[in-house]
């Protein structure tokens, strides 16, 4: 359809709380939206994982500040702590 001159144009791009194909694609993030997925997934979880706060669609970010959401902060703390055996 045609569209006036000086109309604005929106697209809309699947998922707008997960823009994982436009990530994917073009690598850049969408800087107003509050946060987005961080990508750590875990292939295997075990009960403890899963106690500490591993929830896949809870593991978040702020691409305005870069701040992690507390449950990638707490499992990913979790991961290096049992790793080294403390």
């Amino acid at each position: 359809r045609n569209i006036a001159a000086g109309s604005p144009l929106r697209i809309r791009y699947a998922d707008s709380t997960n823009p994982s194909f436009l990530l994917a694609r073009y690598g850049f993030l969408d800087e107003t939206a509050p946060a987005t997925f961080c990508k750590y997934m875990i292939p295997h979880t075990t009960p403890d994982v899963v106690e500490v706060g591993y929830v896949p669609n809870q593991m978040l970010f702020s691409p305005a500040t870069g701040e992690v959401s507390r449950s990638v902060w707490n499992v990913l703390l979790y991961q290096i702590l049992a790793a080294s055996n403390v």
